[in-house]
C-alpha cells in the first residue's frame, strides 16, 4: 500500500514540471521600442541604443522642436520624442506617430514621415515632420548613426507615408 501512495505523489510533480516548462518555451522577442515608441514608461523615450537598435532609455530635456543629436546610448529629446537628423551636424527633436492611430497622429501641419536609422538597411522610426522638413526628407538622409570616427552619419532615409 506505501508504494501506490508514492507512485500518487510522484505523479502529479511530474505533471506541474511539465505545464511549467512547456509554458515558458513559446514565448516571443518582445517588439522594439522602435516599431512602438510607446511602450517606454514617463521618464523614458525610444532611442538608438547602437547604431542598429532602439530601446527606451531615460529622456533627454530637449523638447520638440530644440536641437538635438542622435548619440546612441544617450537620449537627447524628452518623452515620446526622436531625432530626426538630416545632417551631420545634428538634428530637431519630433515626436513619434502612427498614420493609423488618431491617438498617436502628428499635429495639424506635420506628417507622418517613415524614417530609416543607419543607412538603407537601419530599424525604421515614424515621426512627424513639419512641411520644411518634409521637402528635404523625400530625397535626403536622415537619423544618423554613428561613423567609424565616433561622429554621427546622415544614413537614414525619410519619406512621408
Amino acid at each position: 500500500m506505501k508504494m501506490h501512495w508514492l507512485v500518487l505523489l510522484a505523479a502529479p510533480l511530474a505533471l506541474v514540471a511539465a505545464c511549467s516548462s512547456s509554458s515558458s518555451s513559446g514565448t516571443s522577442a518582445p517588439v522594439p521600442c522602435n516599431e512602438n515608441p510607446w511602450e517606454c514608461t514617463s521618464g523614458q523615450t525610444c532611442w538608438p541604443k547602437d547604431a542598429a537598435s532602439f530601446t527606451c532609455l531615460n529622456s533627454g530635456s530637449g523638447k520638440k522642436g530644440d536641437a538635438c543629436l542622435n548619440t546612441p546610448g544617450s537620449a537627447t529629446c524628452g518623452d515620446g520624442l526622436a531625432c530626426l537628423q538630416l545632417t551631420t551636424s545634428g538634428g530637431t527633436c519630433v515626436p513619434y506617430c502612427d498614420s493609423t492611430n488618431v491617438a498617436h497622429a502628428c499635429a495639424t501641419g506635420e506628417t507622418c514621415a517613415t524614417a530609416r536609422f543607419g543607412g538603407p538597411t537601419g530599424p525604421l522610426l515614424h515621426v512627424c515632420a513639419g512641411a520644411s522638413i518634409n521637402q528635404d526628407a523625400g530625397t535626403s538622409d536622415s537619423g544618423g548613426g554613428t561613423d567609424s570616427g565616433g561622429g554621427t552619419d546622415s544614413g537614414t532615409d525619410a519619406s512621408t507615408d
